[in-house]
């Protein structure tokens, strides 16, 4: 089920691990910092969802050209990936609700980025 590495041929993995990485890193900052869709966009988040996905779109292209993995395969790691990103973000979201010291963290760091 794991490709080693190299040509596709008749031994490529189910799905793209790289795909499926970038996609959980993609998709986790959409639904942190678009607050999960709930608001009307402004250009600024449209901009960052656009370049998150062409981020996401090249890693695709270069796993297909490069002949790791098949096109079903980069597909299956994208969904698995913004899957796996939103019950991350649903768990880290509860937990902070228990402890206030998570969210008193979480706005500091966000007021240094000042997002």
């Amino acid at each position: 089920m794991i490709n080693g590495g190299g040509d596709v041929k008749e031994r490529s993995g189910l799905i793209s691990g790289h795909t499926f990485l970038i996609s959980i890193l993609a998709f986790y900052c959409i639904y942190k910092f678009t607050n999960n869709f709930k608001q009307n966009g402004n250009y600024k988040q449209i901009i960052f969802i656009v370049m998150l996905f062409l981020w996401i779109g090249l890693v695709v292209m270069a796993r297909i050209e490069l002949k790791c993995h098949q096109p079903h395969q980069t597909l299956i790691g994208f969904v698995m990936g913004a899957i796996w990103a939103y019950v991350v973000y649903i768990v880290i979201e509860k937990i902070k609700k228990k402890s206030s010291r998570i969210e008193e963290d979480e706005k500091r760091i966000l007021s240094i980025f000042e997002v």
